[in-house]
This record gives C-alpha cells, structure tokens and sequence, in this order.
C-alpha cells in the first residue's frame, strides 16, 4: 500500500523469479510520457483508462505469451562462437568471471546514476553492456543500452528508473549462471 505502481513493478523485477511476470499498468493518464515512465520502470504495456474488459484481457494474455522465459544467458551461442574462434576451452573462464565481476559492475553502475553524472552513467553502463553482450545476456545488455542511451540524452532520471530493472536481471543471471555451474559439474 505504501507503493505507487512504478515502485511495485521494481519491487516485483528484483524479486528472484519474478522477472519475467507479466505487468501491464492501468492508469488515468493517455500521455506518452506516462507510457515511458512505465516502459522505464519494467512494465511490460500500458492501458489507459476507461479501457474495456476485452482490451485488458487481450493485452494481459499477449503480455504472458510474450514474457515467457528465455535464458538470462545464451551459453550455447557463445560457445558456438568461441568454437567458430578456435577459443571454447576459454567459454568457462570468460563466464566465470563475467559472474564474479558484475556485481562490482553494477554497483559501478549504480554509483554513476548516484552521482548524476550523465557522462559517467554512460561510460558504466557501456562498459557492462560490452561485458553482457560477449557472452550473450542480451536482455541485460539492452537494459544496458537503454541506460546508456538515456545518459547520453542527458535524460538522468529516465535512466535511473532502469535500476530495478538492471538489479533484478543481474541476480537472475548470477542464479543461472550458478545452476549452469552446478549442473556442469558432475560431482552435484
């Protein structure tokens, strides 16, 4: 109740297992800019209101088809690609170490939306976005992107809303990246 629903739909993105539930905000406001905002804070539509029963049902059932769980990180493609580079035996190390880093990665991250300087929010963000890219967590990387780019539109607070985004993927790949570990190994 001491939530508004840009605050609870980053609540629910940071929860562990809940990156990927389905949310669509219902609200008195028809302006893009609304529609941004909650773009930005991890909703996955927006229906402005008065709005009809079908049209929310609709938009809630094409919201769910279209959330349905990937993984956080495309090993398989990375390692084809290091293969293609003659490189796979390096596919473990470079993922190892991608987990161990991003962490300290976002949290370089956080300090440059803290700090709201839009030219080292950009540079953070890059630099993890390159880290993401390489070894395929997509999803991070365009979150990544987005920030970047708000940051080099001088747009500060458009890019800090990306934060609970960021900070729930994040976790959600370090617990992949643990059960791919885990499962890797055949001594668990």
């Amino acid at each position: 109740p001491e939530m508004d629903g840009l605050a609870a739909t980053g609540a629910i993105r940071a929860t562990a297992g809940r990156e990927a539930t389905p949310i669509v905000a219902l609200t008195a406001h028809a302006s893009g800019v609304e529609r941004e905002r909650c773009i930005a804070a991890g909703m996955n539509d927006y229906l402005s209101k008065p709005f009809k029963a079908h049209e929310l049902f609709a938009m809630v059932e094409e919201t769910a088809a279209k959330a349905a769980p990937a993984a956080p990180v495309d090993l398989e493609a990375f390692r084809d690609t290091m293969r293609e580079a003659g490189a796979e035996a390096a596919v473990d190390g470079i993922v190892a170490l991608f987990g161990a880093g991003a962490r300290e990665r976002l949290a370089a991250v956080r300090a440059a939306l803290g700090t709201g300087d839009a030219g080292a929010i950009a540079k953070a963000a890059h630099a993890f976005r390159s880290a993401a890219g390489t070894v395929g967590a997509q999803r991070l990387a365009a979150l990544l992107q987005e920030v970047e780019g708000a940051a080099r539109d001088g747009a500060v607070e458009r890019a800090r809303g990306y934060l609970p985004r960021l900070t729930g993927e994040v976790q959600t790949i370090l617990q992949y990246l643990e059960g791919a570990s885990t499962r890797a190994r055949p001594d668990r």
